[in-house]
């Protein structure tokens, strides 16, 4: 299926926004509660790419940002219903529904942050200016929802394991 998506991938426009910001290599990805976004490495232009933006677009500036290395499959199951996934290696998975984003997953070793700085690794104290944070012990082990994220601690007073927005296959 990959080599099926890579000619389809390069012959699209890059993600533009109305200001003209196309999205380029060395590019920042940043993750956010209703999507992610994309800017230069000087701040000066960026895009969103929320959720519901299509399949071929996100992937399209995505790709350009964080490499044509990456897999797509389909879970034989997921309690959100049939979701395609795109999984870039050591970064990041892309869910998709009916070819809309509808969520990401950090994947280990990431080093992608939200805006204020969260991602793998970052300590429980990171977590407290993010609105509405809750930490429970649930069948995942220690998890957190703060702000529209959600994710793993490695316990309940530790570092960020896993972190994800949006619809995502976890089995509780």
């Amino acid at each position: 299926m990959l080599r099926l998506l890579l000619p389809l991938l390069s012959c699209l426009p890059l993600a533009a926004s109305a200001d003209g910001y196309s999205s380029a290599p060395g590019d920042r990805v940043t993750l956010g509660h209703e999507g992610l976004s994309l800017s230069a490495p000087d701040a000066s232009a960026g895009a969103a790419l929320p959720f519901g933006s299509p399949f071929h677009a996100s992937m399209a500036a995505l790709t350009t940002v964080l490499g044509h290395e990456f897999s797509v499959y389909l879970p034989e199951e997921c309690p959100a219903g049939p979701v395609v996934v795109a999984s870039f290696p050591r970064t990041l998975d892309l869910i998709y529904q009916e070819d809309r984003l509808v969520g990401w997953m950090l994947r280990p070793g990431s080093d992608l942050t939200t805006q204020a700085g969260v991602g793998i690794g970052s300590p429980v104290e990171a977590l407290g200016g993010l609105v509405g944070l809750e930490v429970f012990d649930s069948s995942l082990g220690w998890e957190f929802r703060a702000g529209g994220l959600s994710g793993l601690l490695s316990d309940a007073a530790g570092s960020v394991d896993h972190l994800w927005s949006g619809t995502v296959c976890i089995f509780r």
